[in-house]
């Protein structure tokens, strides 16, 4: 029965309209849809990702980018071909991307947005009620009610209100 579940699997993979996959790699406790799992397993697009204390989690989307999280993090991830969508519920997250590819990363205090021009590489955490963004490369774009700021490689921007209560 497993050897068929596998050969299943690996059609389903293939087939054509099937949801897009990534690569986990894992350090210590790391859940997807509640599920513990080890390196080398894949991750689908929709799929909710959570690090425990110590441990991290890093996602490679084949020719669209990476996602790290690190611990204590939640997060929901969807990608397809040229783009990555996610919600950083807590934690911190560091998104790289190839050229062409567009990231839109909401939190509760607002989104970063990559347009695709360029290879981009960024940081977003969420702690106590405040969002900070940090670009390492590239460009972002941080949208917080009616402001838009850019950020630069180098540059960071910080958003929210703190609470020391939360997180």
């Amino acid at each position: 029965a497993v050897a068929v579940l596998s050969v299943y699997s690996m059609v389903v993979l293939a087939a054509p309209g099937a949801k897009a996959s990534g690569e986990l790699t894992v350090s210590g406790q790391v859940t997807v849809n509640g599920q513990k799992m080890i390196s080398g397993g894949t991750v689908f697009s929709d799929s909710t990702i959570s690090t425990a204390a110590q441990s991290s989690a890093s996602v490679n989307i084949s020719k669209v980018g990476r996602v790290e999280l690190a611990p204590n993090s939640n997060l929901r991830l969807s990608f397809a071909d040229n783009s990555i969508t996610a919600m950083l519920e807590t934690g911190s997250a560091q998104v790289s991307t190839l050229a062409g590819t567009t990231v839109n990363l909401t939190t509760k205090d607002g989104t970063v947005v990559v347009d695709g021009t360029q290879a981009t590489t960024f940081t977003v955490s969420s702690f106590r009620g405040r969002t900070s963004v940090a670009t390492q490369s590239g460009i972002a774009q941080f949208r917080t009610g009616n402001t838009t700021k850019q950020v630069a490689a180098g540059e960071s921007a910080t958003a929210g209100v703190p609470n020391p209560q939360t997180d």
